[in-house]
């Protein structure tokens, strides 16, 4: 089974945990909402599990085991880096596959 890296786990869990308390101080945020089930999808899919409780014990656990799991401030970054909006200078929620391809080309190819 491929193991997410502990940088990867880690900011998913700080993710999940800010906008959980986002969520709670603005519960009819849209954004806020969707950026929270984002997150829980992308940790249950990451550790295998199917409930983010589940997640959130899987990516503790292999954060807690894992001897090398203190990254340096940017080792997120340099795994998953964070595009940034132009416009207004914040990070773009990740999707899968937002680049730019010519049309009818499936997601996950390069152009030839």
């Amino acid at each position: 089974m491929l193991l997410a890296h502990p940088a990867v786990l880690r900011d998913l869990v700080e993710r999940y945990t800010a906008l959980e308390r986002a969520a709670a101080a603005r519960p009819a945020d849209p954004a806020t909402g969707q950026g929270l089930a984002d997150v829980t999808y992308t940790l249950c899919v990451t550790t295998g599990t199917r409930d983010v409780a589940a997640a959130l014990r899987a990516a503790r656990r292999r954060l807690r085991d894992t001897p090398d799991a203190a990254p340096g401030p940017d080792a997120v970054d340099a795994v998953l880096p964070r595009p940034v909006r132009p416009s207004t200078g914040r990070p773009t929620r990740r999707t899968a596959d937002r680049t730019n391809r010519p049309a009818g080309q499936p997601a996950g190819q390069a152009a030839v």
